[in-house]
């Protein structure tokens, strides 16, 4: 999510030039509900908005957003209803993962995380390692064919 382009790293999405952003204070400020719809209206207006958008950040901002209570005194997260990888917030769903930053910078504020908000459905996830040849001679030994799988 924060790589930097460089030394056989992809760009992660936080440094992806051009991509909205919601600015939240000189040296930020904790999440709020507010920010986050903030976040959904600034895919809205760029007409690149689905159905499948969520939220992505770390465990230390899904403690801030488990304490936030909207006007009428119910909390953000609800803590009773929701199992693991059920969250929502206001109606998208919510992810926590730690390979979002927890140690970003801006001005005088550090330790400072990020909210991601996208459509994750279309995340790619790159993995490289060396080549793997499998030869499997036992699969369609009634055949008399040997299965070769490279990865």
């Amino acid at each position: 999510m924060n790589g930097s382009g460089s030394s056989s790293q992809p760009i992660g999405a936080l440094n992806i030039a051009g991509i909205g952003l919601v600015a939240v204070g000189t040296n930020c400020l904790a999440s709020t509900l507010d920010h986050l719809l903030d976040l959904n209206q600034e895919v809205a207006v760029d007409n690149a908005y689905v159905a499948t958008f969520g939220f992505l950040t770390n465990a230390k901002v899904e403690s801030v957003l488990a304490k936030v209570k909207d006007s009428q005194r119910q909390y953000l997260l609800s803590p009773y209803g929701a199992e693991l990888g059920r969250s929502q917030i206001a109606g998208r769903r919510l992810e926590v993962s730690n390979n979002v930053p927890s140690n970003l910078s801006k001005s005088a504020g550090t330790n400072l995380s990020a909210v991601i908000y996208g459509n994750f459905a279309d995340l790619l996830i790159g993995m490289f390692a060396q080549l793997e040849i499998l030869v499997d001679p036992y699969t369609d030994l009634a055949k008399g064919t040997v299965g070769v799988r490279a990865l």
